[in-house]
């Protein structure tokens, strides 16, 4: 199982140095309709792609609200460092629009003379369970959401329960595809959601190895991305949590650094 983090090189800051030698990949993330990048600016994301390359860490690229192939231009001078494509975040789709989706990524990346990457998406947990857009056929790999509310901060039997029950009905669901989990690894506190904050950080950090528990438990879990490390409320302020991911790295192979 290969781990990593959303927020290391992004519009939060550089933070490579602080995740070096635990982490396989690193999370970009494109956005080219709106008024922003996910970077600031599109020279800021290309130099997130090549600090990516240049450090050996593979790319989980996020087409998000995008033209595909402007981002795909963007990208391919990195496209070895490509491991896996993002369609967007928690698409909100039907089945038969996120394979629309997914054949215009592909369109895109054939176009440019590119080889196809594994595309998917990560649902959350109301969009696993009500929702089709993760039974797409061409979805080539699922991601689902592992997120706890703060009010079971101080009842570890209780989080280790809604542990084993978010990820459980969840994979319950899916195919038998390679699944990304993404997981709590923030306090969910920010200037704009000031409430809900978990501030135990003890039981935040039992959080980390319930999640890598139950994950490793089923054979097509490939990926852990901790959500987040760059923020204001990240993994790089909690020390605690920040530990058990080299854990877990090394228990998965990684070196530590």
């Amino acid at each position: 199982m290969k781990v990593g983090y959303y927020f290391v090189d992004s519009l939060y800051g550089t933070f490579n140095q602080g995740v070096k030698g635990y982490t396989d990949f690193t999370f970009c993330e494109a956005q080219t309709r709106g008024v922003w990048w996910y970077h600031n600016s599109e020279v800021e994301f290309v130099e997130a792609l090549r600090r990516a390359d240049r450090q050996g860490l593979s790319i989980h690229l996020n087409f998000q609200d995008s033209e595909p192939a402007r981002v795909v231009a963007l990208a391919a001078p990195f496209w070895n460092s490509v491991e896996l494509v993002d369609v967007r975040d928690e698409p909100d789709y039907k089945r038969r629009q996120m394979d629309a989706a997914v054949d215009d990524l592909n369109e895109a990346i054939v176009a440019a003379g590119l080889r196809s990457k594994p595309i998917g998406a990560v649902f959350t947990n109301a969009m696993v369970m009500h929702g089709n857009g993760w039974s797409a056929p061409g979805m080539d790999w699922i991601g689902v959401e592992c997120y706890v509310a703060s009010s079971y901060q101080n009842d570890p039997k209780a989080i280790k329960a809604e542990v084993d029950k978010i990820l459980g009905e969840q994979f319950e669901q899916l195919p038998n595809k390679p699944i990304v989990v993404v997981g709590q690894a923030f306090a969910r506190r920010t200037p704009e959601q000031p409430k809900g904050a978990w501030t135990n950080k003890a039981t935040l950090a039992d959080l980390q190895d319930w999640t890598y528990q139950v994950a490793k438990r089923d054979s097509r879990v490939t990926h852990l991305r901790w959500f987040n490390y760059g923020r204001e409320d990240g993994t790089r302020y909690i020390q605690p949590v920040k530990q058990r991911h080299k854990a877990i790295a090394a228990s998965e192979g990684a070196a530590t650094g």
